[in-house]
């Protein structure tokens, strides 16, 4: 009887090491191609949009540690962001365009450009975005005043802020 027994546990803990394995091995990993919406106001894929569109996801903004939207777009090609210190980023380059050629908004709001009240004031730019914030910046390079409006010439910088609700 107390080796029927043992075989019977045995037996048990076989079939439920068994059955506890392939749980683990059954869970299966998706990756999801990168969507693009601010290029043409509606989703589609990157590789469907028809204008250059560069993007730094969030999971590119972590690895890179920067601090400041200049050190960030610093690899993007054809895209300079202009500053001085720790005063924010007075402006962006797309392609040669700058100032009031170049939008910027975040969160689908328009920044305003930029202003010199004075060396007393404390906000003369007014892209200090904090990159700890961001869930992504999307750059559309060339012209993109059908959909943004006359001073999206040089294109658009578009940045997204984190969804509090989702962290």
């Amino acid at each position: 009887m107390g080796q029927t027994m043992y075989k019977k546990t045995s037996l048990a803990l076989a079939i439920g090491a068994i059955c506890a394995s392939t749980a683990v091995f059954a869970e299966e990993t998706f990756t999801f191609d990168e969507v693009v919406v601010s290029a043409t106001r509606t989703e589609q894929n990157k590789e469907d949009v028809s204008s250059s569109v560069a993007t730094v996801s969030r999971d590119d903004l972590d690895a890179q540690m920067n601090n400041n939207l200049k050190d960030t777009l610093k690899y993007t090609p054809g895209v300079q962001a202009q500053g001085s210190g720790r005063f924010g980023v007075s402006g962006f380059n797309i392609r040669g365009m700058e100032d009031s050629r170049v939008k910027v908004m975040v969160d689908g709001v328009q920044q305003p450009v930029p202003y010199n009240p004075g060396a007393n004031q404390q906000r003369k730019y007014p892209n200090m975005i904090e990159t700890d914030t961001l869930a992504g910046i999307e750059v559309n390079k060339g012209p993109s005043s059908s959909l943004y409006g006359s001073d999206a010439l040089g294109g658009v910088v578009l940045m997204r802020t984190k969804n509090l609700m989702m962290c």
